[in-house]
């Protein structure tokens, strides 16, 4: 009964662009067209494709330029793929070979992967990057803490944390 009742008190109805990822197109509608499609990126690309979707602007529509960014989102991926194997007192583990690090400079912020060796060996981009893990971290507590909220298995998590000894209002740390 109470998951019914929750359900219907968290109805969505404001959609907006997360803070950094500004676009031209009104999020709403954008939010709402994606909802109609059920979320599916096919089925979203495909309506896209009308000029008169909300979201066809968002969209690289020259196929040389939407190539390019794909070689690009490629060549992430395969950074992101990579890891080297370490070794400390004896034991060895492996860890990514390259982290991302948001550099400030005067001009507009930059992502940049740096190679992890030269990360811990510079302490300035070692606070970078520990920047970023702190940033990551809080993500992940806030998207835990809607998903326990609003979800149906509310009860289950306090189950749990009651069980690891947390109380209801302490945050879930890594």
């Amino acid at each position: 009964m109470k998951s019914d009742r929750r359900r219907r008190k968290n109805k969505v109805s404001v959609y907006q662009w997360k803070q950094g990822k500004k676009r031209s197109a009104d999020p709403q509608q954008v939010g709402e067209r994606i909802n109609r499609l059920g979320g599916d990126v096919h089925r979203v690309v495909e309506d896209a494709r009308d000029p008169d979707s909300p979201a066809h602007e968002l969209f690289e529509w020259n196929d040389e330029q939407a190539a390019h960014q794909h070689r690009l989102w490629q060549g992430r991926h395969i950074i992101r793929s990579l890891e080297i194997v370490i070794e400390k007192n004896g034991e060895q583990r492996a860890t990514d070979a390259f982290v991302n690090i948001k550099i400030e400079d005067d001009e507009e912020p930059k992502q940049q992967y740096v190679p992890w060796q030269s990360m811990i060996e510079d302490p300035d981009m070692r606070q970078l990057y520990e920047q970023s893990l702190l940033r990551d971290i809080q993500m992940i507590q806030r998207k835990y803490a809607d998903f326990k909220e609003f979800s149906e298995w509310e009860p289950l998590f306090l189950a749990i944390e009651s069980a690891l000894g947390r109380g209801e209002g302490d945050e879930l740390h890594p």
